[in-house]
């Protein structure tokens, strides 16, 4: 701790972003402030020597622009009475919203998460890709400026036929999204193995280039991966690159409808 005394005009917003501290953090170290709006000229401060090392609470800390803005709207302090931090509501901009200690608050509570992922379908889809729904979604509509909604993709991991029909009807959902849900494979054959994927035999290998490559599938039958027989390392080219499966090779007409028959039509 250090101590500060307080000056004509400080507010307890600017006293915090010039000793790089918060508001928040300025009250709990001085109890004997009990309006954080009231401070008196010549007193003395505890200021907290660590610094603020929430992201949330710099950015309250550093609103500079804000804080000028607060210190202008106060009450000149006098040296023989208090400084009242109050705004002073004949002048004060309505535009203009007060940095005080229950805004720097707000900064610091939890996102919620978003619903779609709480539901029960977004639980089993982390669980499979590894990535949440709702980012996925996002990904792929700014990736193609295209909308997606949380039902057309259940109906891709629930319904092989209407799958079917979306997927042979829109060649980036067919190749964008399986991408974006196919992006947590093992980086190398050998993490591939020791995540217990399954070696695919040649022929079932005979599109990803069987002479040099190997096939990988997960254990689940959704995620593929490719790799260089020689070196190891991850065959992303659109060539050869393995593809997400909406549903594993072990259910054979599901399998066939969404995920070869795109695959016959569109490629990679």
């Amino acid at each position: 701790m250090s101590a500060y005394q307080i000056k004509s005009g400080d507010t307890l917003s600017a006293i915090a972003r010039t000793q790089g501290t918060s508001v928040r953090a300025l009250l709990q170290a001085n109890p004997q402030v009990a309006n954080p709006d009231l401070i008196m000229v010549g007193g003395h401060l505890e200021v907290p020597l660590a610094p603020v090392s929430d992201p949330a609470v710099a950015d309250a800390v550093d609103l500079g622009t804000q804080a000028d803005a607060e210190a202008n709207r106060t009450e000149e302090a006098t040296s023989t009475g208090p400084c009242n931090c109050k705004d002073d509501e004949e002048t004060k901009n309505p535009a203009e919203t007060p940095v005080d200690a229950e805004a720097n608050e707000d900064l610091l509570a939890p996102v919620a998460p978003d619903p779609m992922d709480e539901t029960d379908f977004g639980k089993s889809f982390e669980a499979t890709t590894g990535t949440k729904l709702s980012e996925t979604i996002a990904q792929y509509e700014a990736d193609t400026g295209k909308e997606l909604s949380p039902d057309t993709v259940k109906t891709l991991f629930t319904d092989h036929d209407a799958a079917r029909t979306l997927l042979m009807n829109d060649r980036t959902l067919h190749q964008n999204y399986r991408d974006i849900l196919n992006q947590n494979i093992p980086a190398t054959a050998q993490a591939a193995e020791a995540a217990e994927y399954e070696r695919l035999s040649y022929i079932k290998s005979w599109y990803h280039d069987p002479w040099n490559n190997s096939k990988w599938i997960s254990p689940d039958g959704h995620l593929e991966a490719v790799y260089n027989k020689t070196t190891g390392a991850l065959d992303n080219s659109d060539a050869y690159k393995g593809t997400f499966n909406f549903f594993g090779p072990d259910n054979f007409w599901g399998h066939k409808a969404a995920d070869v028959d795109p695959y016959n039509k569109w490629g990679n």
